[in-house]
C-alpha cells in the first residue's frame, strides 16, 4: 500500500527506476548544454580582459584568461568523455560536473583580487560587476 495514497499498491521498484531515469536525464542535459555555454564563458572572459587591458596588469590579465581557458578546456573534455560513455553512472558524473563548475566559479571569483587595481575605480567596477552580471544571466 502507498503511504500517500491509501488503498493504492505502490510499486517501489518502478518508482525508483523512474526517479533514476529522470536523474540520469537531468545530468545528460547538464553535459549537453555545457557544450554551448563554454564558448560564451571564454568570450565573456576575453571581453573582460579587453575592457581592463589599459587599467590592469597585462600579465595578470593573460594569466587569468589562461586559467579560465584551462578550466573551460577541462569542462569541454569532461563533457566529451561523458557523451562517449555508454551508460554513465549519473551520480558520479554529476560530482565531476559540480567540481568542474566550482573550479570555473573559483576562477571567476578571482577577478577582483587578481585583476582589479587598488586605485582604479574602473578596474574595480569591471572586475567586480562583470561576474555579477554573468551570474545574474546564467539561470535565464
Amino acid at each position: 500500500m502507498s503511504e500517500l495514497y491509501p488503498g493504492v499498491a505502490a510499486d517501489a521498484g518502478a518508482a525508483d527506476a523512474d526517479e533514476d531515469a529522470f536523474f540520469a536525464r537531468q545530468v545528460r542535459v547538464l553535459y549537453g548544454a555545457s557544450r554551448y555555454v563554454l564558448p560564451f564563458n571564454l568570450l565573456l572572459g576575453a571581453t573582460l580582459v579587453l575592457a581592463l587591458w589599459k587599467e590592469s596588469s597585462p600579465a595578470a590579465l593573460i594569466a587569468w584568461l589562461a586559467a579560465l581557458s584551462v578550466v573551460a578546456g577541462l569542462r569541454f573534455a569532461l563533457a566529451q568523455a561523458y557523451l562517449r560513455v555508454g551508460r554513465p553512472r549519473a551520480a558520479v558524473w554529476l560530482r565531476y560536473f559540480t567540481g568542474a563548475a566550482a573550479l570555473n566559479g573559483a576562477v571567476w571569483g578571482l577577478c577582483v583580487p587578481v585583476l582589479a587595481v587598488k586605485d582604479s575605480v574602473i578596474s574595480l567596477g569591471f572586475a567586480s560587476l562583470w561576474p555579477c552580471g554573468i551570474a545574474a544571466g546564467a539561470p535565464s
